[in-house]
Parts: structure tokens; C-alpha cells; sequence
């Protein structure tokens, strides 16, 4: 569904992504890792076109270089870092929105995303301005989902999070895995290969290695190596990911 091919990002002249090229199939749902500053996020923005880019980007089975807007009415949803919701907008009107990019798909319903996250269903009527960040993260995912994905992308979706909204949010991503595509861009490895079948791990701007979920799983060392944790007194200290309070 999803292919690039030597995808370029420059800043000011400073490449921050050096030739990636990745794959996803229909019906799959693959993780793009990696610690802060390892060029993940540029990449998404450069599948959707948010960022200036070189390379061959292809979804659907075609070369595409349309606007952000486009692509979503397409099907390829972004649910970006930072959830950009519309603060003035109530949690409800904010998943509304999401409806404007369907053009005629089928999809969750309104209901079917009450569904998938009852807690919003009491919280429907407050400005995202007050809800918390899992909440916020929920009406995201809520919004991006009422569009009817043909393939939905998650930047950093447990970013910020205490563990337990992180470990909720996962088993409601588990609940619509089968039927939408994912690419999942995070920095919690461990959520993250819980939930995708396949994953690419990046950093310095680079692929450094594909490898199924099992594969990475069972490669600790080599995992914090790349993310760049390291063992300090038999305790972990990890360098790339905040700790959520």
C-alpha cells in the first residue's frame, strides 16, 4: 500500500533523513523506531507531503506529490505528534471533522469510536483545551479514524503519556488493527512491537535494520543500543524517551 524509496528531508540545508525507503503492505501494521533526532517524524511528514522532500513516493500503487489535505480525503491519515486538536472545538466536534475526509468510505462510525474509547463518551461535550493528554490523544486517533483510513499513520502516540493511558491506548490500536493499515512511529519499543508485526529501526537518519516484531523483541541489547539505552547499575537509563508522570 505504502512505498518509498530513497526519501530525502533537508532543514536549512542539514539532511535529516538520508535516502529511507521502507514498505508497507495492505493489512499490515509495521513500526518505524528509533530515539529522538533519528529523522522519524520527517519521515511522516514526508509520506503526507507536509515537508519538502526528494525520493519516490508511492501510495496505493501510485507516485503521488499532493497536499496534506488530498492524501487525507485519499485515505492516508496522519495522527500527528502533538495531536493538534482545535482547541475551541468540543472532544465531539473535534471527531466530526475527521468525517470531512471520508468521501464515501465505509469506516468507524461516531458510535464505533465511543465505542473503541469510552471514556470520551462523558467527556464528548468539553473544549479539548481541557482534556488531558490521553484524552486528547484519544479524540486524535477519534478523528483520524472518522475518515475512514485507508491507512493511518501514528506519530509518537504514547509521547507524554503516563503507562497506563499508554498501555489503554495500545490495546484500542490492537482492536482496529485488522482493519486498517498502520504505520506506527514511536520511541516505546516495547508497545510499540506489541502491536506491529514488522519494524524498521532508525536512527542517525538512516534504515539501520528491519526485522520482525518477534525478532526485535528478543534482541534487548541490540535494541537499547540503537535507542540508545544503556545499563547503569543494573537499572535501565534511557536517554531517548521522557518519562511520562
Amino acid at each position: 500500500m505504502l512505498k518509498i524509496e530513497n526519501v530525502r528531508v533537508s532543514y536549512n540545508g542539514i539532511d535529516a533523513v538520508h535516502g529511507v525507503s521502507l514498505e508497507v503492505s495492505e493489512g499490515e501494521a509495521v513500526a518505524l523506531l528509533g530515539p529522538n533526532g533519528a529523522g522519524k517524524s520527517s519521515t511522516l511528514k514526508a509520506i503526507v507531503g507536509a515537508v519538502a522532500s526528494t525520493g519516490r513516493i508511492e501510495f496505493d500503487g501510485g507516485v503521488y506529490r499532493r497536499q496534506p489535505d488530498a492524501l487525507a480525503r485519499a485515505g492516508l491519515m496522519l495522527v500527528p505528534e502533538g495531536r493538534h486538536l482545535f482547541k475551541s472545538m468540543t472532544a465531539h466536534e473535534n471527531i466530526q471533522v475527521g468525517e470531512s475526509a471520508r468521501r464515501g468510505r465505509s469506516g468507524p462510525s461516531v458510535d464505533d469510536i465511543y465505542e473503541l474509547f469510552p471514556a470520551l463518551v462523558p467527556l464528548r461535550d468539553r473544549a479539548s483545551w481541557a482534556l488531558s493528554g490521553g484524552e486528547q490523544q484519544m479524540v486524535a486517533v477519534g478523528r483520524a479514524l472518522a475518515g475512514g483510513p485507508r491507512m493511518l499513520l501514528l506519530d509518537e502516540p504514547s509521547m507524554g503519556l503516563a503507562p497506563l493511558v499508554i498501555s489503554d491506548m495500545y490495546k484500542s490500536l490492537a482492536q482496529i488493527r485488522d482493519s486498517v493499515t498502520i504505520l506506527c512511529v514511536e520511541q516505546n519499543t516495547q508497545a510499540a512491537l506489541k502491536l506491529c508485526q514488522r519494524a524498521y529501526v532508525m536512527a542517525n537518519g538512516e534504515i539501520q535494520l528491519e526485522a520482525t516484531a518477534a525478532e526485535l523483541a528478543g534482541q534487548k541489547r541490540l535494541m537499547d543500543s540503537y535507542m540508545g539505552r544503556k545499563d547503569v547499575g543494573g537499572a535501565v537509563e534511557d536517554k531517548a524517551e521522557t518519562t511520562a508522570s
